[in-house]
């Protein structure tokens, strides 16, 4: 499996205590996830209600503006990691 390294990026001191973005597929509002890790393009989110497979793609609405230099807060994403340590997403 292609793991997928993530730099840790210090989040804003207003959400530091529960960074989150909204997730969407196909159009539709998934709902928030946690964030635990942020790089300039991927992101590590928790195991929310849905276990996404390799290779999904996925909406990132980044709406703490946690991603750094992004220009726009929905991120065209997908699914390149799914274990224990959560879904990483790559954009």
């Amino acid at each position: 499996m292609n793991e997928v390294k993530m730099q840790r990026n210090a989040v804003a001191p207003a959400t530091a205590e529960r960074p989150i973005v909204e997730v969407r597929h196909a159009g539709h509002r998934i709902g928030l996830y946690r964030v635990h890790e942020v790089g300039d393009h991927r992101m590590l989110l928790s195991h929310g209600g849905i276990s996404w497979p390799v290779g999904t793609e996925l909406t990132i609405e980044d709406i703490q503006r946690l991603v750094p230099g992004a220009r726009d807060r929905s991120l065209p994403a997908r699914v390149v990691q799914n274990d224990v340590e959560g879904i990483a997403v790559t954009w």
